[in-house]
């Protein structure tokens, strides 16, 4: 029917995925099997995997007993009383060292993003990589692997492409406020809604959901050493820096530039994924109110990214699980690398 309607009025179009609903079907049988497999193997299977919320918060928990690198710490509630966790990886206590900040999960749907934050949180826990000793010698590694766990639960229990939190919305019966549009950075400027069944609704105002208030509150009280920020989304592979809300450059752009180019070629150097690089409302779409603006903008810190992983449309949100791991494995080397300019170790 759509597609008789395309061709009526002679626009062209083109066909991505054959059956979306059949593709969701599989991997979600995919994903219950390898659940079931979860109660019969050790911890670590989680890693490379769309896991549930409840297997992410019992792998978490194990491995914080088994590493001794690695803390987890509630930093608060979400609308529906869901603990928020902040994993530091450390090396050593008592000293105070910089630190790397990776965000992910804001977006409900997309999986593959909480995917690679928890593959990156197992490689620094427990690699004996050299190259792992000397980014934990030099920093201290804070990881928000689920920044919206109510989002992501539904996505898993009853609505597959839900993006936003699960707040009620006084005056609408549509749930939900898009908590990348929620931050106090240039919040409702442009690519933002006021209505609240649209996707990107920002909210009643910045920072009205727990959800980004609380993170905020992590960012701020650690920002003095955060010497670098990584927000991971899909899908689309760009490396976006600042600005998401103007084509405006910030007057530090050529070395935030330059960082970005370098990560975006290590991380092409793995399986040969292209990403594009450059400012987000240049190269991608203009939107404010977004977390990594706000931390390069409110918090000060200079090197804030948002990293938009694989693909660019075949699968979309629904990237099947067999890219999760070769995902995780250029993403990480895109960041290493970003790390190690940032941090003056390379």
């Amino acid at each position: 029917m759509l597609i008789d309607a395309l061709k009526s009025r002679g626009l062209t179009y083109a066909v991505m995925v054959d059956d979306v609903q059949g593709h969701i079907h599989r991997e979600s049988s995919k994903t219950r099997r390898v659940r079931r497999e979860l109660r019969r193997k050790p911890a670590g299977s989680i890693v490379g995997t769309y896991a549930s919320s409840a297997d992410i918060v019992s792998w978490l928990n194990e491995l914080a007993k088994t590493s001794s690198r690695v803390t987890l710490h509630s930093y608060g509630k979400s609308v529906e009383g869901r603990d928020m966790t902040l994993v530091k990886i450390c090396n050593s206590t008592g000293t105070t060292k910089p630190i790397v900040f990776i965000e992910a999960g804001t977006h409900a749907r997309e999986w593959i993003g909480h995917a690679t934050a928890l593959w990156i949180i197992d490689q620094l826990a427990t690699s004996a990589d050299a190259d792992v000793a000397r980014l934990l010698d030099a920093a201290d590694w804070y990881i928000v692997p689920v920044a919206n766990p109510d989002g992501y639960e539904y996505t898993h229990s009853t609505d597959r492409f839900w993006r936003k939190n699960r707040s009620k919305n006084n005056g609408s019966a549509c749930r939900g406020v898009d908590l990348h549009r929620n931050w106090d950075s240039q919040w409702m400027k442009v690519g933002a809604s006021g209505r609240p069944c649209d996707e990107i609704y920002a909210g009643p105002s910045a920072f009205s959901e727990p959800e980004t208030k609380a993170l905020r509150d992590v960012i701020v009280a650690a920002k003095a050493n955060v010497k670098a920020y990584f927000a991971l989304h899909s899908y689309s592979q760009a490396w976006l820096t600042s600005w998401g809300y103007t084509g405006q450059a910030p007057p530090d752009l050529d070395p935030l530039l330059d960082v970005a180019k370098k990560g975006a070629d290590a991380l092409m150097a793995v399986y040969g994924t292209h990403y594009d690089v450059g400012p987000g409302a240049v190269i991608l779409y203009a939107a404010s109110g977004c977390s990594n603006d706000w931390v390069k903008e409110k918090a000060a810190i200079k090197y804030s990214y948002s990293l938009e992983l694989r693909d660019t449309g075949d699968y979309g949100f629904l990237l099947p699980s067999s890219q999760i791991e070769p995902t995780a494995i250029e993403t990480w080397e895109g960041i290493k690398t970003a790390a190690k300019l940032i941090l003056g170790i390379e």
